[in-house]
C-alpha cells in the first residue's frame, strides 16, 4: 500500500509538471488568433478585396488569400511563399497581379502558418518531403476547382512549384521562379574552404561549426524565435531593420516594417510543421541535396506541351543566379524561357522593390512560346537568350518598367559559361513602355540619380556620364 504522504507528493509533482509544461507552451507558441490579427494588419494596404478562406484538403485545410477581380477564364496566379514567410508576404503585389486580369491566390504551405498541422514526413528522405508539398498543392487545386494555373514560387516556394510542375505539367500554364532555392548542388568555389576556416579566430570557427551542427540536427530559424518567446519579437524587428534598411533609404519599400515583424514573429511561434523541410532538402549553406534544375530540364523537354518558364533574381540576391542562367541556356534551346534581373532588390525582391517586381511579373505573364526568339553563339560569344531586365527607378513614385534594349546598351549578358554580368553603370536607364502591352513600342529614356544628378549610359561597354540631367 502506498503511504498517503507519497500519494500527495505524487499528485503535487504531477500538478507542478503540468503547470510548467503549460507555461512553457504559452511562452514558446503563439495562438492562431494572434497570427490572424497580424495577417490582417499586413493586408490593410491592399486596395482589392482579399478573401480569407481555409480550403479543405485531404488531411485538413490550407489557408488561402484570394482576389477575384475577373471572370475572364484566364489561368489564375497561385503564389507559393518562401521560408519564414507566409501568404500575406505577397500583399504589396496583390493589386498589380490582379490588374493583369487574372484571379490571384496565395497559400500558406501545408502544415505551415494558418494551414492545419498534418503529419510531416520528417526523416523519411527527400522524395517523401517533396511529395508532401506536391500532394498538398494538388489537393488544394482540386478542392478550389482550378484546371490550369500560373505558379509563382519564391525561394523554397520556387523549389516546390518546380517539383509540382514536374509531376503535373498539364495543370501549369506558366512557371515563374523568383530566386528559387535548391536549383543546383554546392559548387566547388562556394562556401568556406578548410583553409579559410583555419584562418578565422577560434570563436568564429566555434560559431560556424555550432550552427552547422544545429542545422544538421534539425534546428530551424523558427526554433530560435520560439525559444525566445515574446522576446523573439525583438529578433524579427532587428531582422526587418537590418535586412531592409537599404530599401527604406531608397524609398522603394512599401511595407510597414513593424506590422511585418509582428507577422513574422507570430508565424514563427506557431507549432512546428513543414518547416522541417529545411534540413531534409538542403545541405548546410542552402545547397540542394537533390538539385531541381537538371530534373526540371529533363522533365520539361520530355513534355509535348510547353510550359513557359521565367526566372527572377534581385541584383543583390544572395541566391546563386548561375543556376537560373544555366536553366535559360538549357531550356532556351527549344523552350520559351527568360530571366529577369530586378535592380536594387535582394532575395525578397517583392518586399525590397515591389514596383519593379510587379512589372517583371506582368511581363512574365505575357510570355508565350512563339514570342521568344532564343539563339546561341559559340562558347566564347555572348548568348542573348531573350533575357529582359527589370530596372528600378530611383524615385519611389515613378512607375517601374522593363528594359528592352535593342541597341545592345545596358544589356546584362549571360555568358556561355553561365556567369551573370551586372551593368557597369551606377545610374538607371529604362524604357518608357508599358510591359503589359502585347507589343510595346519602347523609347529609351534616362532617369536622374536623386543624390548626385549624374547618370550613366552604356555605349559600347563604356560608361559615359550624360551631361543632360532633367528632374
Amino acid at each position: 500500500m502506498i503511504p498517503e504522504a507519497c500519494k500527495t507528493l505524487s499528485i503535487s509533482s504531477g500538478t507542478h509538471l503540468g503547470s510548467f509544461l503549460e507555461r512553457l507552451r504559452a511562452w514558446t507558441l503563439s495562438s492562431e488568433e494572434r497570427l490572424r490579427r497580424a495577417e490582417s494588419k499586413v493586408l490593410e494596404g491592399t486596395k482589392c478585396k482579399v478573401h480569407v478562406t481555409d480550403v479543405p484538403v485531404k488531411d485538413g485545410s490550407i489557408h488561402t488569400l484570394s482576389i477575384s477581380p475577373s471572370s475572364s477564364g484566364r489561368a489564375p496566379v497561385v503564389l507559393v511563399h518562401g521560408y519564414f514567410m507566409g501568404s500575406a508576404s505577397w500583399a504589396h503585389s496583390f493589386d498589380a497581379l490582379a490588374s493583369s486580369g487574372r484571379n490571384v491566390y496565395a497559400i500558406d504551405w501545408p502544415s505551415w502558418g494558418l494551414s492545419s498541422r498534418s503529419s510531416f514526413p520528417a526523416g523519411q528522405g527527400i522524395d517523401a518531403c517533396e511529395q508532401f508539398f506536391v500532394d498538398g498543392i494538388e489537393s488544394w487545386r482540386k478542392s478550389v476547382g482550378l484546371e490550369r494555373v500560373v505558379l509563382l514560387g519564391h525561394s523554397f516556394g520556387g523549389y516546390f512549384a518546380a517539383c509540382y510542375t514536374m509531376k503535373y505539367p498539364q495543370h501549369v500554364e506558366k512557371l515563374i521562379l523568383a530566386s528559387p532555392v535548391g536549383m543546383m548542388g554546392k559548387q566547388p568555389d562556394a562556401g568556406f574552404s578548410e583553409d579559410r576556416l583555419k584562418s578565422l579566430p577560434w570563436w568564429q570557427r566555434f560559431l560556424f561549426y555550432r550552427i552547422k551542427s544545429m542545422w544538421e540536427g534539425g534546428w530551424t530559424p523558427m526554433d530560435f524565435v520560439r525559444v525566445l518567446g515574446p522576446l523573439g519579437l525583438w529578433l524579427t524587428d532587428w531582422y526587418m531593420d537590418r535586412r531592409f534598411r537599404h530599401a527604406r533609404e531608397l524609398g522603394t519599400m512599401q511595407l510597414d516594417s513593424s506590422a511585418f515583424a509582428q507577422y513574422l514573429h507570430a508565424l514563427a511561434r506557431r507549432s512546428p510543421g513543414s518547416e522541417r523541410c529545411l534540413g531534409a532538402l538542403l545541405d548546410f549553406g542552402a545547397w540542394a541535396k537533390h538539385p531541381v534544375a537538371p530534373r526540371l530540364v529533363e522533365q520539361l523537354q520530355r513534355e509535348v506541351g510547353e510550359v513557359p518558364v521565367t526566372l527572377l533574381y534581385g541584383d543583390t540576391d544572395w541566391m546563386d543566379a548561375r543556376a537560373g542562367a544555366w536553366l535559360v541556356r538549357e531550356l532556351g534551346k527549344s523552350y520559351p524561357t527568360e530571366m529577369l534581373v530586378i535592380e536594387n532588390a535582394g532575395h525578397q525582391m517583392f518586399l525590397d522593390n515591389p514596383l519593379a517586381f510587379d512589372a517583371a511579373c506582368r511581363r512574365a505573364l505575357e510570355l508565350r512560346g512563339s514570342s521568344l526568339q532564343l539563339f546561341a553563339e559559340h562558347s566564347m560569344l555572348r548568348m542573348f537568350l531573350g533575357i529582359s531586365l527589370c530596372c528600378l527607378l530611383v524615385k519611389p513614385l515613378t512607375a517601374s518598367s522593363i528594359v528592352k534594349d535593342q541597341s545592345n546598351r545596358l544589356m546584362r549578358a549571360v555568358e556561355a559559361d553561365g556567369n551573370v554580368h551586372l551593368p557597369l553603370c551606377s545610374g538607371t536607364s529604362v524604357d518608357a513602355c508599358d510591359p503589359s502591352m502585347p507589343d510595346p513600342q519602347c523609347t529609351a529614356r534616362f532617369v536622374c540619380d536623386e543624390k548626385s544628378c549624374n547618370i550613366c549610359r552604356r555605349i559600347e561597354d563604356q560608361c559615359v556620364k550624360d551631361q543632360e540631367c532633367k528632374q
